[in-house]
């Protein structure tokens, strides 16, 4: 709660926020470091801007390159070609967005070896970060670089593989088209075994547990999904990264953050079950591209219902939710069959 006080600090008393900078920039815990970075962007404090991009968690580093590309645009391109090499999604996504209209003649090839790299890696949650470089390379690329990308007309993602064909086709002057007309999706679960699916028991590592209804014949592959990583152990030891007040608490991800997930993207189930409070849903950056992140309603929440997958309800101890602060580990997640 302090750093976020310094957050809030930094807009109504700077010079009291900047005397506190250098204490939250070397805190020990990366998310206290995550709230000097967004007060050093708030208090233009390149110098610590800088000392935070060389941070030793990724999370930290991208808002130190966001508040950078903020503050000093385009002289700190040598931090966000350094950023580009980060095996960290939204690190890398953040880095490209922040070299729009960069002068800097080494740009295009990092990007497009940058792209390989992630391409290669066949993740469907890699699509944020390349659909970035692909804008980027539209931007700053030309015709010579045509035979590099033409590749990502057959992409296995649809969204890359369409911006490939726009990007070569404004290149070229020629009309080029995707070959990749449908997005992949995961195994389909077999039913009779999803539909025994009916518990978790979620403990944190603070002591607290909370139980879990599913619901497998409203959602069973997300259902299905949820409970195979589970008992692979996948959950356990990561956090709740999002906690909103009012609204909803978000964990589950590997990294901490929107932009990393299970690598094959969930479709929605989408059907009448409203996100009301206790209500369990999957986590999306658009249509079908649920990696497994997961989130509880708060409140009532309307304005979700019909556009995010509700696939369990909390059962019991949601007071225990309640009391969930940013960085909350799960140590384990037990499924149980009727």
């Amino acid at each position: 709660r302090p750093a976020h006080a310094l957050v809030s600090l930094a807009s109504v008393a700077p010079d009291r926020a900047k005397n506190l900078l250098p204490q939250f920039s070397k805190h020990q815990i990366w998310q206290v470091r995550s709230y000097a970075a967004r007060a050093a962007a708030i208090l233009a404090a390149s110098d610590w801007l800088l000392v935070l991009a060389n941070d030793s968690h990724p999370n930290v580093r991208t808002l130190a390159v966001r508040g950078l590309a903020q503050v000093e645009g385009h002289t700190a391109d040598e931090v966000y070609l350094e950023a580009l090499e980060s095996s960290n999604y939204q690190l890398i996504l953040t880095a490209a967005r922040a070299l729009e209209g960069s002068p800097d003649r080494r740009v295009t090839q990092t990007l497009m070896t940058t792209l390989a790299r992630l391409t290669a890696e066949n993740s469907d949650t890699s699509r944020d970060p390349r659909v970035a470089l692909l804008e980027r390379l539209h931007e700053l690329g030309s015709r010579r670089n045509a035979g590099v990308l033409r590749p990502y007309l057959e992409d296995f993602d649809t969204r890359v593989s369409n911006l490939a064909a726009e990007v070569l086709t404004t290149w070229t002057g020629q009309l080029h088209e995707p070959a990749s007309v449908q997005m992949r999706t995961g195994d389909t679960p077999l039913l009779e075994p999803t539909y025994r699916i009916q518990h978790a028991r979620i403990e944190m590592s603070n002591g607290g547990v909370f139980h879990l209804t599913m619901h497998p014949r409203e959602a069973p592959a997300t259902v299905a999904r949820f409970a195979r990583l589970s008992r692979e152990g996948y959950y356990d030891g990561l956090m709740f990264h999002r906690v909103v007040p009012n609204f909803v608490i978000q964990g589950g991800s590997p990294g901490a953050n929107e932009f990393a997930g299970d690598d094959r993207y969930l479709r929605d189930e989408v059907g009448l079950r409203p996100h009301v409070r206790g209500a369990v849903g999957i986590s999306t950056r658009g249509r079908d591209t649920g990696d497994a992140q997961i989130f509880i309603n708060l409140v009532d929440n309307p304005r979700l219902d019909h556009n995010y997958t509700v696939f369990a309800t909390v059962a019991s101890g949601m007071d225990v939710i309640d009391q969930i602060i940013e960085g909350d580990v799960m140590q384990r997640i037990t499924i149980s069959e009727q």
